[in-house]
């Protein structure tokens, strides 16, 4: 006898849709068989799958290692089965993304770095920012970025390997790059103070600051450009203007010279001079340069020693000169004028010949000059005459008594004054000569009878032969 059983199909096998997971344990999709009992087994796969319920449809499996497995689900009921497999990939978690630290870059381009995936692939993107980023390479690390804008943008960078993926996010600041700063035009001044002159910022802020010198400069505002500026101590310092946006920065230097004012010039004073040589006499200055220089006159000086305060001068002929004595330390500057009137000598004078008049009076006869005035002048007498023009070469000498007079004639042109000396004897008329009556003597001496004189004196003279035994008596 034979016993024949006839089972029934079971339900149809379904595994499940097929699955990309990361890690190494995923949960089954099997379905639950109403006939028959389902049973998984692996098919395939780099490494062993340890089933939690080999029986249950959505039982829990673990790979061994990463990798594409394919399972089947059977469902048998008796001698009838059904089944049908399924693809599970267990991917590997790649290692954690690094997108390097926040940065900020003066520009609108950056070289990003962020660490290498060591499963999968790595990929940029942008997460918020003003504009758009382009990326040079999105797939690698180091990856140059370039902003359409500036400004902060969030980067993300992404570790994707299967269905696992990680991510980091660095801040990225592009800052534009300022104006160039132009610190303004090496300067002077004469003083411990002045203003700057620096080009105005367009973006970002500036200041001021010291780079040497021999003391302290103290800005008044130095984030101002046209900022007031005070020196400690006078000398050459070396500033710079420096403006800032961000990571951006742009600097000019500038020389300034604080230069002390000497001491107040002094040029001496006004003087006149007989002759074309004489010694200025301006003062001494403590710092800088003393210079002579001539401002008018009727010729040309020469300074011995133009930068020396005494210098002696000349001049080529004579007149009134003015000179001016300049200091100068860098750009201080004090001066200051002095006249000098150069006179020229006059020629050598003569008051005339010594003379004698038998008078009270007499004209002089003095050379006239031909530079400078004249002047007659009594010095000595018996009494004191009356010149009748004293500045006439000619001029009536009008005395009351008789005697000797010692007159001086000076010519004078300006301070120069030479001067010749006459002597004048005024002799008073001598009495009346009275030689007697006239004799006929028959003889050959005679003694005469002439008259005594009050005033002068006798002297006897022959026409012919004779002698006088005491000529002078009378």
């Amino acid at each position: 006898m034979v016993t024949v059983v006839v089972d029934q199909n079971p339900t149809p096998s379904n595994a499940g849709p097929n699955q990309s997971v990361c890690g190494l344990t995923t949960t089954l999709a099997g379905n639950t068989p109403s006939l028959g009992i389902g049973t998984w087994t692996q098919v395939s796969g780099p490494g062993t799958i340890t089933f939690a319920n080999i029986n249950s449809p959505s039982t829990s499996v673990t790979a061994s290692t990463f990798g594409n497995y394919v399972l089947q689900w059977t469902i048998n009921n008796g001698s009838c089965s059904t089944s049908s497999t399924v693809s599970i990939t267990f991917d590997e978690m790649p290692v954690p993304s690094a997108a390097g630290s926040d940065t900020a870059i003066c520009g609108l381009t950056i070289n990003l770095n962020g660490n290498t995936p060591n499963v999968g692939a790595g990929a940029w993107s942008m997460q918020s920012g003003p504009g758009t980023i382009t990326f040079g390479n999105s797939s690698s690390a180091t990856s140059s970025a370039t902003a359409s804008t500036y400004g902060t943008y969030t980067l993300t960078w992404t570790f994707t390997n299967g269905a696992c993926s990680n991510s980091d996010n660095v801040d990225i600041t592009f800052d534009e790059m300022p104006n160039t700063a132009d610190a303004g035009l090496d300067d002077a001044i004469c003083g411990l103070t002045l203003t700057l002159n620096a080009n105005a910022a367009n973006i970002g802020t500036a200041n001021w600051s010291q780079l040497s010198g021999p003391g302290t400069l103290t800005f008044s505002n130095s984030s101002l450009n046209t900022s007031s500026v005070i020196a400690s101590a006078y000398g050459t310092y070396t500033a710079s203007w420096t403006i800032v946006n961000g990571v951006c920065s742009t600097s000019d230097n500038v020389s300034l010279t604080f230069d002390e004012m000497p001491n107040a010039a002094s040029a001496g004073l006004n003087d006149s001079i007989c002759g074309l040589i004489t010694n200025l006499g301006g003062t001494q200055t403590n710092i800088g340069v003393s210079t002579w220089s001539q401002l008018s006159g009727p010729g040309t000086t020469t300074f011995t020693n133009p930068n020396q305060h005494n210098s002696a001068i000349s001049v080529t002929t004579s007149g009134l000169y003015e000179y001016v004595l300049t200091i100068v330390n860098g750009t201080c500057v004090t001066s200051d004028t002095v006249s000098h009137h150069f006179f020229d000598a006059p020629t050598p004078v003569n008051a005339g010949a010594d003379t004698a008049v038998c008078a009270l009076n007499l004209n002089l006869n003095a050379q006239n000059p031909s530079l400078g005035t004249g002047i007659w002048t009594q010095i000595s007498g018996p009494v004191s005459a009356t010149i009748s023009n004293p500045t006439n070469i000619n001029s009536l000498f009008d005395a009351t008594q008789y005697g000797n007079y010692t007159l001086v004639w000076n010519v004078i042109n300006g301070v120069c004054t030479i001067s010749d000396t006459v002597n004048v004897r005024l002799d008073q008329t001598p009495s009346t000569a009275l030689a007697g009556i006239d004799t006929t003597i028959c003889t050959n001496d005679y003694i005469l009878d002439g008259n005594i004189p009050a005033v002068g004196f006798g002297v006897w003279t022959t026409t012919t032969a004779g002698i006088f035994y005491e000529r002078l008596n009378f």
